[in-house]
């Protein structure tokens, strides 16, 4: 219930386990990815630990537990280094693929929402624009989704700017609390 279902994601999976199964043939030439994706997730999920149990423990006593966990993780991840050249490369290159798409994702979304930012107006100009021309209003309600607090929603100014329209009510969820609607 409330999972996603994206039947494509499960095909990708599918063509990448057989490409797996086919390069390596075996499941013995397997054992050093395998070793090297296990002590490395070890490793990686007692550092994410660490983040959450500052926060209840506080630093010392997170650092003091994590740090025990730690030197055991990586004591296994180094004695499994030596896997790297019979297969071990495999996990960590899919590591970096995945870090390589994630930041840029995020990257990429910094950016539009940037973008979005510097080309919107402040909510107040904009009211006072709408006051002073007095569109023509449309029946029905218009919401506009914005993800910032501040200014016009950049969907709604080129609504307006396109269509020289407003609906009736004009809704924006992303602000709460404002006294002036357009």
């Amino acid at each position: 219930e409330g999972q996603i279902y994206l039947p494509e994601v499960n095909r990708a999976l599918m063509v990448a386990c057989i490409v797996v199964v086919l390069v390596f043939r075996t499941s013995s030439s397997m054992a050093a990815a395998y070793g090297i994706a296990v002590t490395g997730t070890m490793a990686i999920t007692t550092v994410l630990f660490f983040v959450v149990a500052r926060r209840w423990w506080g630093t010392a006593r997170a650092a003091l537990v994590c740090g025990v966990m730690l030197a055991i993780d990586v004591a296994f991840l180094g004695s499994n280094l030596g896997k790297l050249a019979t297969g071990g490369w495999v996990p960590l290159a899919v590591a970096a693929a995945m870090l390589a798409m994630m930041t840029t994702w995020k990257d990429g979304r910094a950016r539009v929402a940037r973008f979005l930012r510097d080309r919107s107006r402040p909510l107040d100009a904009f009211l006072d624009e709408v006051d002073a021309e007095e569109p023509y209003r449309v029946k029905g309600t218009a919401v506009f989704m914005t993800s910032t607090q501040s200014g016009t929603p950049p969907v709604l100014l080129h609504h307006y700017r396109h269509n020289q329209v407003l609906h009736q009510q004009v809704a924006d969820p992303g602000v709460s609390g404002e006294k002036r609607e357009p």
